[in-house]
């Protein structure tokens, strides 16, 4: 079953959103064909009266907020893409650490080798 999604505004909770879009003219069709939407958009409720907008995105039958998980292009269940955020951000935070910890072992290397090569130069002069 496709689930059916519902934008509202994050200000009033107004469906009225709309957004830019670029459009071409199809011959064959004699009408214009969306080609894409654009990011931004703007709320047109009697409360935002157009005003730019950010938008969550809702469970058009449930009115459940939704969200995405990382390298995801599914909505599920808000807290769930949230738990998933958060388990990625740690993971990222652990690999960048692991990166530097490496990169700490190889400088301490670079420094030791450079040390024992003056040593040994010093030795044997």
């Amino acid at each position: 079953m496709t689930r059916r999604i519902e934008e509202r505004c994050q200000d009033c909770g107004s469906t009225e959103i709309i957004h830019d879009a670029v459009a071409e003219w199809d011959v064959e069709k004699q009408r214009y064909v969306l080609i894409d939407t654009q990011d931004g958009c703007n709320c047109n409720s009697d409360l935002c009266n157009g005003a730019e907008c950010h938008v969550d995105i809702h469970d058009a039958d449930t009115g459940e907020q939704l969200g995405r998980a990382p390298h995801s292009f599914t909505y599920v269940p808000k807290s769930e893409a949230d738990a998933a955020w958060a388990d990625y951000a740690a993971q990222q935070e652990a690999d960048r650490a692991e990166r530097d910890r490496v990169r700490q072992q190889e400088q301490t290397i670079h420094q030791n080798a450079e040390a024992l090569a003056a040593a040994h130069q010093e030795i044997t002069s």
